[in-house]
């Protein structure tokens, strides 16, 4: 938003997450949730993770600083949206903040359909496969019949607050090398 007002021309966005901590993969292993066979930590209902690590930051430029700027990507559409009923929470999630927040950035963005490349951090933890699941059912329409959905961090491990920034670094990387699955994608980061 202060980008668009013009009141900032320039923002740094990204993060950094480490779940390789030597003590903290202890205390995982001392629980019983870390299995060393698949190096994945599973939770009290049997929800496993890859734990991983990793920093990405990406520039973003208001669009009047863009015009003097050379630019790698375009941002069209963004939103977040809180889920209602996470993860934990007495009532079941059902996936009502990521439907909202890909059919709000694809309302922004002006995408009606046709969109034929995704890229999450779903890393198939089951809570979040299933609101990916919900999120995508309920905006089937916007994307094509032959959509690509690739979830790159099943390779590199969950990496928290680092892992939207990745795959857009990901994502403008294959533009630049020329092996991008289409002119556009939809970065989703289920919470």
């Amino acid at each position: 938003a202060r980008l668009a007002s013009g009141e900032l021309d320039l923002a740094l966005a990204g993060g950094v997450d480490v779940s390789l901590d030597t003590f903290e993969l202890i205390g995982f292993a001392k629980t019983g949730a870390l299995t060393p066979d698949e190096m994945r930590v599973y939770d009290q209902r049997g929800n496993g993770f890859i734990p991983g690590e990793g920093a990405a930051f990406v520039l973003v430029v208001s669009p009047r600083a863009a015009r003097s700027l050379p630019t790698l990507g375009r941002v069209v559409g963004l939103s977040t949206v809180d889920e209602p009923r996470p993860y934990g929470a007495d009532e079941p999630c059902l996936g009502h903040g990521i439907t909202l927040a890909v059919k709000r950035a694809l309302a922004e963005g002006g995408v009606k359909g046709g969109l034929g490349w995704v890229l999450t951090d779903v890393t198939n933890e089951r809570h979040r496969v299933d609101e990916w699941i919900y999120g995508f059912a309920r905006n089937h329409a916007a994307f094509s019949r032959e959509v690509v959905h690739e979830q790159p961090l099943l390779k590199t491990g969950d990496l928290g607050a680092a892992g939207a920034a990745t795959l857009l670094v990901m994502a403008v990387t294959r533009w630049q090398v020329g092996c991008a699955l289409g002119p556009a994608v939809l970065v989703a980061e289920i919470g």
